[in-house]
């Protein structure tokens, strides 16, 4: 009875150790589903197939041309097809599972072990004057079951049946049976015990994983990001190519005038002086229009998608007009939600935890080493397998054994638990560094924000007065109907001056769009301030579901995000 008492309590104290359950936020869905529908599936592995996606995920795109397609993109949908598709999210999207298998294997080592063997023994003795010549045979079939517990002790239950072959013995059968089970305990009494220690490397396990889903929001909100600005300056090349072309057209204008006039009063130094100008434009027209290529391929990369990938010969068109009306931003808004919801913040607050995980492990091991063993058992014989069990109960036997170990001076402990305490108060300090940092980049982003309108502003009256000196100086060509070297050069730099305040002022709008979004990124609050989970959770619905065997323990949690103040004058 005692026994089985004493099982009980072990059984009590052991347990099963689960590796943890999962948030099943918008962010962890996606990240699960990515991962399990990774690698994307190309054309193929070699040559020119390994840059065709096969895949065909996000919205409906407007495509029209036969020999050169043209795609009609908004900002939203180069978001959905960024996040369905990039390829750096799904390269980190793998990292949340693999630390989730790491759990698991933490959680492992509690598991219950069952074990068993057979044993053969043979043994001959010589002749005596006191026990006659002859041998014995043993056969031992053992089965039993053991476990490694939090607080860091072993228990296992062992049972044993053997048959015992012994001609040596006069007047008895040579056969008998002998049964034996037993309970085996060790447990460390200060060094390795107690839950804080053997449960270390699962809690370290299980911040990991948080620390790697922080990561994977991290480059997932980056990717955004990258997108966004991409998109915004590919907007912004397609209108700095429009203008070069316009002030192209401007000056082939002002050649043809001044050819016009060879006969009159145009020489040879209005003429070449209007061809070099004309000469200048073609090539920045070359030069614009590589780069709106140039552009239009590093925002392919981050959508890599079946219909627009880097093969096919086609024309993005961004269709989203940019954002103009002015905002008022609560910089102490910001620097809380930065605070709260930075991806980098977040990761170093969770390294602090591992630092203090590993603090307290290594105050455990500068303890010395006491351990206590002990084993409790019962033995019985018989001339049967059946009598042998049945007198199991006849015979207990018990040991009970301590032993301590210290090193003197213990150093090499000691130093361990010291380094440990540093890396803490470095990681404290990395944190604190890295919070500066945020406040410093959110406040710049701020500051780029009021900049960037006021730029928007000053270069529209910039625009408005090249525009009027240009036309001017068109009405006094009309009037005077002379083009001389000074007049020329004059009309020559205003044209440029023109396209440069324009260029300028669409320059301060890019920025400002996308000075907003670096904002939300560093507050890291990008995918609720501007509603890109909206585009995550078609994405969701487009990716085939994992077998259900293989998808990870989900429990409900809330999910907190701030949003930082940012309203539109507007509507104020």
């Amino acid at each position: 009875m005692k026994m089985r008492i004493a099982t009980i309590a072990l059984l009590l104290v052991g347990g099963c150790v689960g590796a943890g359950k999962i948030d099943p936020n918008l962010l962890n869905r996606y990240q699960y589903k990515l991962a399990c529908n990774s690698p994307q599936p190309r054309g193929g592995t070699r040559s020119i197939g390994l840059l065709q996606p096969s895949q065909e995920l996000g919205p409906r795109l407007r495509i029209s041309g036969d020999e050169r397609k043209q795609v009609e993109l908004d900002v939203n949908e180069a978001v959905m097809l960024a996040v369905a598709n990039n390829l750096d999210v799904r390269v980190l999207s793998f990292d949340p599972e693999i630390a989730r298998q790491e759990m698991i294997q933490a959680a492992a080592q509690f598991d219950y072990t069952v074990f068993g063997g057979y044993t053969f023994s043979r043994e001959e003795t010589p002749g005596s004057l006191l026990q006659a010549a002859g041998q014995a045979k043993r056969h031992t079939f053992d089965a039993g079951v053991r476990q490694l517990t939090p607080l860091g002790g072993t228990w296992a239950i062992r049972g044993a049946l053997s048959r015992i072959w012994d001609n040596r013995t006069f007047g008895a059968s040579p056969v008998t049976y002998e049964s034996t089970i037993a309970l085996e305990v060790a447990q460390p009494l200060l060094r390795d015990a107690g839950p804080t220690f053997n449960l270390a490397r699962l809690r370290i396990a299980r911040v990991s994983r948080r620390i790697s889903e922080e990561e994977f929001r991290r480059v997932l909100e980056d990717a955004i990001t990258q997108t966004i600005n991409e998109y915004w300056s590919l907007w912004l090349a397609r209108e700095n190519l429009a203008l070069e072309e316009q002030l192209l057209r401007w000056r082939r204008d002002t050649y043809e005038r001044v050819w016009e006039r060879r006969e009159i009063d145009a020489g040879a130094a209005q003429i070449n002086q209007a061809l070099a100008a004309v000469a200048a434009s073609e090539v920045a027209v070359i030069r614009a229009r590589k780069n709106v290529v140039d552009v239009q391929e590093r925002l392919v990369r981050l959508l890599a998608d079946q219909r627009i990938n880097l093969v096919d010969d086609l024309v993005i068109i961004p269709t989203t007009p940019p954002a103009t009306a002015p905002v008022v931003v609560d910089v102490n808004d910001q620097l809380i939600a930065a605070m709260e919801h930075n991806p980098l913040l977040e990761q170093a607050r969770l390294n602090i935890q591992v630092a203090d995980i590993n603090v307290q492990v290594a105050i455990n091991q500068a303890l010395p080493q006491l351990d206590l063993q002990g084993q409790v058992g019962y033995q019985g014989f018989g001339g049967t397998t059946g009598r042998a069990i049945d007198n199991l109960s006849d015979q207990l036997s018990y040991t009970l054994a301590l032993a301590m170990e210290y090193p003197l001076g213990n150093r090499e402990r000691l130093a361990e638990l010291t380094r440990r305490r540093l890396l803490r108060d470095r990681t404290i300090t990395e944190l604190q560094r890295a919070a500066e940092q945020v406040a410093v980049d959110v406040k710049e982003r701020a500051r780029e924000i009021e900049l960037n309108y006021k730029e928007i502003e000053g270069q529209r009256r910039v625009v408005e007065a090249r525009r009027a000196e240009l036309e001017a100086l068109e009405a006094i060509e009309q009037i005077q109907g002379r083009l001389t070297p000074e007049f020329l050069q004059l009309k020559l730099n205003s044209q440029v001056q023109t396209a440069l305040a324009r260029l300028q002022e669409l320059t301060a709008v890019r920025d400002y769009n996308v000075s907003m979004a670096q904002l939300a990124r560093n507050t890291g609050t990008i995918l609720r301030q501007y509603s890109l989970d909206l585009a995550i959770t078609p994405v969701l619905d487009q990716l085939p579901c994992p077998p259900s065997s293989v998808q990870p323990e989900l429990v409900d949690a809330p999910e907190a995000v701030g949003k930082p103040t940012m309203r539109s004058m507007a509507t104020d």
